[in-house]
């Protein structure tokens, strides 16, 4: 692969780089309101069990390049909001909104290794490249920090530049350590708080 993100590029001490998530627990609600670097202002809340149509509606109103980028085909797997919106499922859904229109969502729950829960996101194609993933990485990565959780994994599309791009820039912002293992076709991201 290109070498985007380089197998323990970052390396330094992990714990100390977290006392900057203190607001952990969010605003009212548990809401938290982000500021990305274009300007763009909004608010990510957890999931309610009444937002499983907007959830579906928001994957029906992307592209297909989008979905296949977070769900490696083309349509929205049919099985998908059923098995996240579950009650039994262990997911953490947030969902984001600027100016009442959703315009990402965010999971992370239960991966292969206990340590480092999976995670990815979704964001509206209208709103890409304003900034808004990394501030999805800041709520995925505040809330497994506050369920004691080691770092996040991540499964990604070995040809999803931008995602690549992204989580690398993400993890020497904050100097968390990246490994990086390509599976043919996918990538498995690690990062370590």
């Amino acid at each position: 692969m290109s070498g985007i993100i380089r197998p323990h590029a970052v390396d330094t001490p992990h714990l100390p780089n977290l006392k900057h998530y203190p607001e952990v627990r969010g605003g009212e609600g548990g809401s938290f309101t982000y500021t990305t670097r274009t300007g763009l202002k909004f608010t990510v809340r957890e999931f309610k069990p009444e937002d499983e149509q907007l959830l579906r509606d928001f994957y029906d109103s992307q592209s297909e390049h989008t979905l296949l980028m977070r769900f490696n085909t083309p349509r929205l797997p049919p099985k998908f909001i059923n098995h996240v919106t579950s009650p039994q499922s262990e997911l953490k859904i947030g969902l984001a909104f600027h100016k009442g229109e959703m315009i990402a969502e965010s999971m992370y729950g239960p991966g292969d290794d206990i340590q480092f829960p999976d995670t990815c996101f979704t964001v509206a194609d209208k709103y890409q490249r304003q900034g808004v993933g990394p501030k999805l990485m800041e709520w995925a990565v505040g809330r497994a920090w506050s369920e004691n959780y080691s770092g996040l994994s991540c499964q990604i599309r070995a040809d999803n530049k931008r995602m690549l791009t992204l989580l690398g820039n993400f993890a020497r912002e904050k100097k968390f350590m990246l490994n990086r293992v390509d599976r043919g076709s996918e990538a498995l991201i690690k990062m370590r708080f």
